[in-house]
């Protein structure tokens, strides 16, 4: 039998792992897929992460019966047709100590803001922002850049064919410093400003490999495209990824590939999710990692990003007491969330710290969006409604999502941290198949695209959001349910304040009518408008989330619990 392989590998701080992708008469599949625990500790120090690689590549091969290593346990890499190894690999990460990042930018208004998003996507960070507004001089300037100890210098600013005497000077005192600052890894620079000024910079900073120049990511005052920045960005990553962890140059070798971050992979099928959704929304993916906590999105053809820490602080406790779906005192939050600070990604061990969990994740959740809003002007969601942009789907991952009992708890987790505009489906890779599709959809497209076209994420559920004010005595939104021949229609009125699951076939799609009040929005385009929709069921079917934005909840700290609960129960846990 003849196979196509592609072999995508994923590094993450509590697993790593590794899928092999095959295409069969023009059709894309997984052939098989394993995993291990990556032992942070050991990754960090790049002890044993070549040879932990090389013994989970052996699992594969047991597992799908398709030869991958040769004899030196190098990766076979072999012409389109043949039987064995693989015709591609990807290897994409996401462990690593955030790199020392410098911005140095023109204006503070534009182009510093530009270089913000862009280290925001990655988790870059930031000891120092320059720009030709600072009031220093020259010896200022350089005395602040020689005090960082920075790993990473990010350039921008200028349009093309623009002003460039402020970036001139940047560039040689970055020189100075290149040239006489003792580090044992030498400070990679990337310039994504004014492109007549590419030639220069490299020319004056004369340091060979460790200059990375990418297309200006402002190249006119009203356009920005962060995007054009990451393979110059990525090409930085890899070398400083490379220091940090010694034993990743050895496996890269092995494989034949380049480290791609985890969020530049991420990116590439988020756009291609957007591209191709025929209802025209965006899609939003939250990765909660055990100890980041990343937000990527594309809508109307623009990508968008934000990975920051997500690590717990003690201060959170009583957050966490109004979030739990358990009654507990603020003392038991509090050294529930010092038990996390000393031990990151602990699981939960009793039921009272499962609910501790699931409430930390929403706070998490909050806080990542609220973050998003602060950083990129076009994230719509304000802190007291939630999203008030249309996403479609919105994909959950991440370690964190590990060991969640049930999905309705995931469910209520993600209506509760997210509070979703319109109507919209959620889904869960807790695969990490974004990573490695997107690790892999440069070499080969035909793979991202059929995998999605296959339903390659678990469909958790639709949900229906109704927002706005109801007349008294009156539902707020009327529902009739069509699951189609066999099936007698049903009627359902949904009040203020409710949430309502409605079960759907996942084998069999139906139909929903919408008959919002006049006042009422559904997200068909303004209030009072409904109509037809056209629902797979998922796990959950449909839900109908009819609670109000901001969410409403009673007074009581004891109370809350109990809705919770209450929600819980209709969502089936």
């Amino acid at each position: 039998m003849e196979y196509q392989a592609l072999l995508s590998i994923n590094i993450q701080p509590l697993s790593t792992r590794a899928w092999l992708f095959d295409n069969q008469n023009g059709q894309f599949g997984i052939l098989a897929g394993v995993s291990q625990a990556t032992e942070m500790e050991s990754a960090q120090a790049g002890e044993d992460l070549d040879s932990r690689v090389v013994a989970l590549l052996q699992r594969l091969e047991l597992e799908s019966g398709h030869k991958l290593l040769d004899t030196e346990r190098n990766l076979i890499l072999r012409p389109y047709d043949e039987a064995q190894g693989v015709r591609k690999a990807a290897l994409t990460l996401g462990i690593g100590r955030p790199l020392r990042t410098v911005l140095l930018a023109v204006s503070p208004t534009y182009s510093l803001d530009a270089l913000r998003r862009l280290s925001g996507m990655l988790g870059l960070e930031v000891v120092l922002e320059l720009s030709s507004q600072d009031d220093l001089n020259a010896t200022a300037q350089l005395m602040a850049l020689l005090q960082t100890d920075a790993d990473l210098f990010l350039i921008a600013g200028g349009t093309n064919d623009g002003a460039s005497r402020p970036l001139r000077a940047a560039i040689e005192n970055l020189r100075i410093l290149c040239s006489t600052q003792p580090r044992v890894v030498h400070p990679q620079v990337v310039f994504l400003g004014n492109e007549a000024l590419g030639l220069f910079a490299a020319k004056e900073l004369d340091i060979g490999a460790n200059f990375h120049i990418g297309p200006n990511i402002q190249p006119e005052i009203d356009r920005e495209d962060l995007l054009a920045g990451w393979q110059a960005l990525s090409g930085a990553y890899q070398r400083l990824m490379q220091a940090q962890l010694p034993g990743l140059a050895a496996l890269e070798k092995r494989l034949g590939v380049k480290t791609l971050p985890a969020q530049m992979a991420g990116a590439r099928i988020l756009r291609l999710i957007e591209a191709i959704n025929p209802a025209g929304k965006g899609v939003l993916n939250l990765d909660l990692g055990s100890e980041e906590i990343s937000l990527a999105a594309a809508r109307h053809g623009h990508y968008m990003g934000l990975k920051l820490p997500g690590r717990p602080k003690t201060e959170f406790a009583r957050d966490l007491v109004k979030q739990s779906a358990l009654a507990v005192e603020q003392n038991e939050a509090a050294l529930y969330m010092l038990d996390q600070i000393v031990h990151p990604g602990l699981k939960p061990a009793t039921v009272q710290d499962m609910a501790l969990d699931l409430a930390w994740q929403r706070l998490r959740i909050m806080q990542a969006l609220q973050a998003a809003a602060t950083a990129i002007p076009d994230f719509e969601y304000q802190a007291r409604e939630g999203l008030v942009g249309a996403y479609e789907p919105i994909i959950l991952s991440g370690e964190s999502l590990d060991g969640i009992p049930s999905q309705a708890e995931t469910m209520l987790m993600a209506l509760d941290g997210i509070r979703p505009h319109g109507i919209t489906t959620i889904v869960l890779d807790q695969e990490g198949l974004l990573y490695a599709l997107g690790g892999l959809a440069a070499e080969e497209p035909m793979l991202a695209a059929q995998m999605l076209d296959a339903g390659i994420f678990e469909n958790l559920g639709t949900v229906v959001n109704v927002t706005g004010a109801a007349f008294p005595g009156r539902s707020l939104l009327k529902l009739e349910v069509d699951q189609g021949e066999g099936h007698l229609r049903e009627q359902i009125e949904v009040k203020p304040g409710a949430l309502r699951r409605i079960e759907i076939s996942p084998e069999a799609p139906g139909r929903l009518y919408l008959a919002p009040q006049s006042q009422a929005d559904v997200g068909m385009g303004q209030p009072g408008l409904g109509g037809w929709l056209r629902v797979s069921g998922g796990n959950l079917g449909v839900i109908v989330d009819a609670r109000g934005r901001p969410l409403r909840l009673p007074g009581d700290a004891r109370a809350i619990t109990e809705k919770r609960q209450e929600w819980l129960w209709e969502l089936g846990a």
